[in-house]
């Protein structure tokens, strides 16, 4: 079953009924050719008229698409601060970054904290037109042509919210004053909603049992009845390819499941584990990261990056300016956050 096949969702109803900015984020690594046989299982019943409630997933449309590009730009301090807090797993940890959507060309500065409970907190605020000309010259840092851009090409408004927001969770709001890019991130995602459903409603994958043939175990789904959870979104990203001024790389073959829910799992989380798949700890920034700057401890990403190096190319680019290797003790001896 491919994405087509679901009924559509457009952004304003999606957004209103499963924002989850506040959420629990589970991760899942996924050759792209079992893709299908995945979204598969997802085959629900049909429009039950008389609860006036249809359980069906549905798949974001704008403008009949139903796959959007998407470009990140990470910020973090000389020392790494944002990598190693994530990486050594402490509970201040924090990540700044402008999000592009680039179908629609709007842009956002997100703020990533850790909430109560595991959860993860992303506050959001626009960006205005201005910025898109001061992102050239941000991704001129990340690719090493030029080290003077930073937190400084920001508005004042912006770099308020950015203090404000690690504030807010207990984080030294001086280091934004030290923040600059360090990373970009590209990649093609398609967003799945799956809506909520009155407590006592069962719903069933599809009743045929799923053989998944996957780089991480292999094992067959057997069918079973599970309850909806809260309205929550689910995203497939591909094609991902991340940028430092250090190369680049790609994984043109391994999509990326990120189920984003309350405190209790999705449908397609339970259909995942019974096919043999588990979440992994993966982070966009901490991996692309990790594989683009040698020097750096991959901290709790380790055995990840072991499992996906299948999927990884590396490449070097004439947009990365040549640069001097940082020595990792000189790195690891810079003064860093303790939260």
């Amino acid at each position: 079953m491919s994405l087509d096949s679901l009924p559509p969702i457009c952004l304003d109803e999606l957004q209103r009924k499963a924002s989850r900015l506040q959420r629990v984020d589970r991760k899942y690594l996924v050759a792209r050719e079992d893709l299908d046989s995945i979204l598969s299982a997802l085959k629900l019943p049909h429009i039950d008229e008389s609860a006036n409630f249809s359980p069906r997933v549905s798949c974001l449309e704008i403008d009949g698409e139903r796959e959007f590009s998407y470009s990140s730009i990470y910020f973090d301090t000389p020392a790494f601060d944002a990598y190693f807090l994530s990486s050594q797993k402490r509970r201040r940890r924090f990540k700044v970054r402008t999000r592009t959507y680039a179908d629609s060309n709007q842009r956002f500065l997100e703020v990533k904290t850790r909430g109560s409970r595991g959860t993860n907190v992303k506050n959001r605020l626009a960006l205005n037109t201005a910025w898109a000309r001061s992102e050239a010259d941000v991704l001129s840092a990340v690719y090493g042509k030029r080290r003077d851009a930073g937190f400084d090409l920001f508005d004042p408004t912006h770099r308020i919210f950015v203090e404000k927001t690690l504030a807010d969770s207990s984080i030294v709001p001086s280091f934004v004053g030290q923040l600059h890019p360090t990373l970009e991130t590209r990649y093609r995602r398609s967003t799945l909603y799956f809506p909520s459903r009155p407590s006592g409603g069962p719903c069933s994958p599809s009743p045929e049992s799923l053989c998944a043939v996957n780089a991480f175990g292999s094992t067959a789904l057997q069918s079973r009845t599970e309850k909806f959870t809260e309205g929550s979104r689910v995203t497939i990203d591909v094609d991902l390819v991340c940028t430092s001024r250090f190369g680049r790389v790609s994984f043109p073959s391994l999509a990326i499941i990120e189920t984003k829910s309350g405190p209790h799992p999705t449908t397609l989380d339970r259909v995942l584990w019974a096919s043999g798949y588990r979440s992994a700890k993966f982070s966009k920034y901490g991996i692309g990261l990790a594989e683009t700057h040698p020097f750096l401890d991959p901290g709790k990403w380790r055995r990840t990056m072991r499992k996906i190096r299948p999927f990884c190319k590396r490449s070097k680019t004439d947009l990365i300016y040549p640069v001097q290797l940082i020595n990792s003790a000189a790195v690891l001896a810079l003064p860093r956050c303790r939260n």
